[in-house]
Protein backbone atom coordinates (compact mmCIF):
# COMPACT_ATOMS: atom_id res chain seq x y z
CA UNK A 1 0.00 0.00 0.00
CA UNK A 2 2.86 2.39 0.82
CA UNK A 3 4.37 1.86 -2.66
CA UNK A 4 1.04 2.75 -4.26
CA UNK A 5 0.74 5.92 -2.20
CA UNK A 6 4.37 6.88 -2.92
CA UNK A 7 3.81 6.20 -6.63
CA UNK A 8 0.71 8.39 -6.73
CA UNK A 9 2.54 11.13 -4.83
CA UNK A 10 5.46 10.96 -7.28
CA UNK A 11 3.12 11.01 -10.25
CA UNK A 12 1.43 14.10 -8.87
CA UNK A 13 4.77 15.78 -8.17
CA UNK A 14 6.01 15.04 -11.73
CA UNK A 15 2.71 15.65 -13.57
CA UNK A 16 3.75 18.92 -15.24
CA UNK A 17 7.05 17.50 -16.44
CA UNK A 18 5.40 14.34 -17.76
CA UNK A 19 2.57 16.24 -19.44
CA UNK A 20 4.93 18.67 -21.18
CA UNK A 21 7.54 16.07 -22.19
CA UNK A 22 8.40 15.80 -25.88
CA UNK A 23 10.75 13.21 -27.33
CA UNK A 24 12.30 15.36 -30.02
CA UNK A 25 14.11 18.04 -28.04
CA UNK A 26 17.00 18.00 -25.60
CA UNK A 27 15.19 20.71 -23.60
CA UNK A 28 12.97 18.11 -21.96
CA UNK A 29 15.82 15.86 -20.89
CA UNK A 30 17.26 18.88 -19.10
CA UNK A 31 13.81 19.59 -17.65
CA UNK A 32 13.65 16.10 -16.13
CA UNK A 33 17.16 16.41 -14.72
CA UNK A 34 16.38 19.88 -13.36
CA UNK A 35 13.20 18.62 -11.67
CA UNK A 36 15.06 15.67 -10.13
CA UNK A 37 17.80 17.95 -8.78
CA UNK A 38 15.26 20.44 -7.39
CA UNK A 39 13.35 17.63 -5.66
CA UNK A 40 16.53 16.16 -4.20
CA UNK A 41 17.74 19.58 -3.05
CA UNK A 42 14.42 20.19 -1.28
CA UNK A 43 14.60 16.74 0.30
CA UNK A 44 18.17 17.30 1.51
CA UNK A 45 17.17 20.66 3.02
CA UNK A 46 14.13 19.28 4.81
CA UNK A 47 15.25 15.82 5.86
CA UNK A 48 19.03 15.79 5.51
CA UNK A 49 20.83 13.44 7.84
CA UNK A 50 24.41 13.95 6.73
CA UNK A 51 26.75 16.77 7.57
CA UNK A 52 27.20 17.69 3.89
CA UNK A 53 23.51 17.79 2.98
CA UNK A 54 23.29 21.60 2.90
CA UNK A 55 26.39 21.83 0.72
CA UNK A 56 25.06 19.11 -1.58
CA UNK A 57 21.74 20.94 -1.81
CA UNK A 58 23.55 24.13 -2.83
CA UNK A 59 25.53 22.20 -5.45
CA UNK A 60 22.33 20.72 -6.84
CA UNK A 61 20.78 24.18 -7.11
CA UNK A 62 23.92 25.41 -8.87
CA UNK A 63 23.33 22.62 -11.39
CA UNK A 64 19.71 23.77 -11.74
CA UNK A 65 20.90 27.30 -12.57
CA UNK A 66 23.34 25.90 -15.16
CA UNK A 67 20.52 23.87 -16.71
CA UNK A 68 18.33 26.97 -16.91
CA UNK A 69 21.11 28.87 -18.69
CA UNK A 70 21.51 26.00 -21.15
CA UNK A 71 17.76 25.64 -21.70
CA UNK A 72 17.25 29.37 -22.18
CA UNK A 73 20.17 29.47 -24.61
CA UNK A 74 21.59 32.49 -22.85
CA UNK A 75 24.82 32.20 -24.81
CA UNK A 76 22.94 32.41 -28.11
CA UNK A 77 20.99 35.42 -26.87
CA UNK A 78 24.24 37.18 -25.94
CA UNK A 79 25.71 36.42 -29.37
CA UNK A 80 22.61 37.71 -31.17
CA UNK A 81 22.61 40.94 -29.13
CA UNK A 82 26.28 41.51 -29.86
CA UNK A 83 25.87 40.77 -33.57
CA UNK A 84 22.79 43.01 -33.87
CA UNK A 85 25.00 45.93 -32.95
CA UNK A 86 27.44 44.87 -35.66
CA UNK A 87 27.05 42.46 -38.55
CA UNK A 88 27.03 38.66 -38.58
CA UNK A 89 30.39 37.47 -37.38
CA UNK A 90 31.18 33.76 -37.32
CA UNK A 91 33.89 34.37 -34.71
CA UNK A 92 31.34 35.84 -32.29
CA UNK A 93 29.02 32.90 -32.94
CA UNK A 94 31.87 30.44 -32.29
CA UNK A 95 32.87 32.27 -29.10
CA UNK A 96 29.39 31.92 -27.68
CA UNK A 97 29.08 28.30 -28.84
CA UNK A 98 32.25 27.56 -26.89
CA UNK A 99 30.75 29.31 -23.85
CA UNK A 100 27.58 27.20 -24.20
CA UNK A 101 29.67 24.02 -24.46
CA UNK A 102 31.56 25.00 -21.31
CA UNK A 103 28.31 25.49 -19.40
CA UNK A 104 27.15 22.03 -20.44
CA UNK A 105 30.52 20.45 -19.61
CA UNK A 106 30.58 22.18 -16.23
CA UNK A 107 27.09 20.85 -15.44
CA UNK A 108 27.94 17.27 -16.30
CA UNK A 109 31.33 17.43 -14.58
CA UNK A 110 29.60 18.43 -11.33
CA UNK A 111 27.03 15.66 -11.75
CA UNK A 112 29.73 13.13 -12.62
CA UNK A 113 31.66 13.94 -9.44
CA UNK A 114 28.61 13.76 -7.19
CA UNK A 115 25.94 11.51 -8.65
CA UNK A 116 26.78 8.30 -6.82
CA UNK A 117 27.32 10.17 -3.57
CA UNK A 118 24.05 12.09 -3.81
CA UNK A 119 21.91 9.03 -4.39
CA UNK A 120 23.46 6.70 -1.81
Amino acid sequence: MKKIIDGLYNFWKWRKVIYNDRDWDHYFIYEMLKTKLENMSDHFNKYGMRERDNKDSETMMHCVRLIEKIQNEECADEAIKQMMAEKWDPEIAMKFQIKHDRLRKSLFDIIDKNIEYWWT
